[in-house]
């Protein structure tokens, strides 16, 4: 019987540099591959987060509108003629109109003061009224401030010694007999204390938490003051060379236009709605290539904020 002969023949060069290059192929489209992939989850990534950043924002500027007792705006009033010289593009587009003018909106001659006594106040620009504003008229907002009543907790009045009744407002300076201790009168016609179920004094006044909303180019701070708990104080303090306004920023991704002067138009819009009590809140984000727009009317609970009680 015949032995079989056993081959030892193997690849040759040329089999070997087709493997090759058909290798190299592979290898290639699956670098591409996972090139993209990569590249496509970065890019998602940084949509989340501006996304979840945008609806943070949003909910912590609009809740603070919803409960306002007050509000003032530092803004650009969007023209009411000529075509949309500021619709929002991405950040350094230039918009140039020398009718656009930084502008204080309060809601009467009253606010007006309260709102020249602050120290956020800038002075030099014109202030108009809620009432003065053209219907539907967008504000791009540089400073927005809102003030909203908050139960008080006298553990953070700072001050506060049993039995004191005299307080200081430090939002206005003035000094208020309102911090009072609830009383009412026992069995035997005499004035205790109202005690609530905790065993902690009852007081008959709210304080007053001041939102302060900054908005510069991309970046918008958030700062918080408080009447009388001052412990719970969380604000820049331009006076002190030690604190830095960066430590309050609370989103870094708005979008902004910039005029031909170097100033800038924010991110955030607000139309005001005084008839029905209500603000429109556009907040416009960009990152990556990637914006992110919010819209809706929110409801003040307080009808005289926007205008007059009658």
């Amino acid at each position: 019987m015949k032995e079989k002969i056993k081959s030892n023949s193997g690849f040759t060069l040329i089999e070997l540099i087709i493997a090759m290059a058909i290798l190299a192929f592979l290898m290639t489209a699956v670098c591409a591959f996972m090139g993209s992939s990569v590249a496509n989850y970065k890019k998602s990534k940084a949509d989340i987060t501006v996304h979840n950043s945008a609806q943070e924002t949003y909910d912590q500027i609009t809740d603070s509108i919803m409960q306002a007792t007050d509000v003032y705006i530092l803004g650009y009033m969007e023209p009411t003629s000529g075509s949309d010289v500021l619709d929002f593009e991405f950040s350094g587009k230039d918009v140039q109109d020398p009718t656009v003018e930084l502008t204080y909106f309060v809601k009467d001659s009253a606010h007006e003061s309260i709102l020249t006594a602050m120290p956020e106040y800038k002075s030099g620009y014109p202030i108009v009224y809620f009432e003065n504003i053209p219907d539907g008229a967008s504000i791009y907002v540089e400073q927005l401030i809102i003030d909203n009543s908050v139960a008080i907790d006298m553990d953070f009045v700072s001050e506060y010694t049993p039995g004191k009744t005299e307080f200081t407002n430090h939002l206005t300076g003035e000094v208020d007999n309102v911090i009072v201790q609830a009383t009412a009168t026992d069995a035997a016609g005499a004035t205790v204390d109202v005690v609530s179920s905790t065993g902690n004094t009852v007081y008959t006044t709210n304080d007053t938490v001041r939102n302060i909303y900054t908005f510069d180019e991309e970046n918008m701070y958030y700062e918080r003051k408080y009447a009388y708990m001052t412990a719970l104080n969380d604000y820049y303090d331009s006076t002190d060379a030690d604190d830095m306004l960066n430590f309050y920023v609370y989103s870094s991704s708005f979008s902004y236009l910039k005029f031909a002067d170097g100033s800038t138009v924010s991110g955030c819009t607000l139309v005001l709605d005084d008839e029905n009590g209500s603000i429109g809140v556009d907040l416009n984000f960009s990152d990556r290539n990637m914006t992110y727009t919010t819209l809706g009317m929110v409801n003040i609970r307080n009808s005289y904020v926007l205008k007059a009680k009658k």
